[in-house]
């Protein structure tokens, strides 16, 4: 596991963005982190990478969404209440 902090929203979507640049179709990334931690800041990182041109928002009550018109999908789950 890898623990990052970011002192700032543009730094998590940073951070996200350069992770974006080299994961590859079907990887895997978890987020943990409390309310307003900047999780969906930081999968806003990572599509913008990948060429999402959709606009990305956090799936705290439809568990799941998904984003097609990219490099590749994007399923950004939410299981918070699983």
């Amino acid at each position: 596991m890898i623990s990052i902090r970011t002192m700032s929203e543009k730094e998590t979507g940073d951070v996200g963005f350069k992770l974006g640049r080299i994961i590859k179709n079907g990887d895997i990334v978890c987020l943990t982190g409390e309310l307003g931690a900047g999780k969906t800041v930081f999968v806003k990182g990572i599509a913008s990478a990948l060429n999402v041109d959709e606009y990305i928002t956090s799936p705290t009550f439809t568990i799941v969404n998904e984003y097609n018109n990219g490099k590749f999908p994007v399923y950004h789950f939410d299981v918070y209440r699983i």
